[in-house]
């Protein structure tokens, strides 16, 4: 028998930043209820964030790095003898920044004229004012 009580299930209620780096060390914090120090996990497209900090209604930990494109981005609070968190539509998406030299090979970022292919499943964010 399985029984649901809304008020212990573990819920997110946000998540800041959404979005990190490919490359990791991000430092990010997920605010919610019936976290529990010591017990609780984040998977990040299957890579574990590092360093919990956990309290009841909020976790801090650093990304790591996810080499390549992850078509179907998975996010996963983990919380022993409670199960899966509630993500309530929140989730973390690594991405590659359009300012990052490692975007394009460690080199600068394309100038005006010169043409970029961007790969199915990447996500690109353009974290610039314009772009050439």
């Amino acid at each position: 028998m399985v029984t649901y009580s809304d008020v212990q299930t573990p819920t997110i209620s946000r998540i800041s930043p959404r979005y990190g780096k490919v490359q990791g060390g991000e430092t990010i914090t997920i605010n919610g209820t019936n976290f529990v120090a010591g017990a609780t996990s984040v998977t990040i497209d299957g890579k574990v964030c590092s360093s919990p900090n956990v309290t009841p209604t909020q976790i801090t930990c650093t990304t790591g790095s996810r080499p390549g494109d992850e078509k179907n981005p998975t996010f996963v609070v983990m919380v022993d003898n409670a199960g899966l968190a509630a993500n309530q539509g929140n989730t973390f998406r690594y991405v590659s920044y359009w300012s990052e030299p490692a975007t394009w090979g460690n080199d600068a970022p394309p100038q005006f004229g010169e043409a970029i292919e961007i790969p199915a499943g990447r996500s690109l964010l353009v974290d610039v004012d314009t772009v050439p």
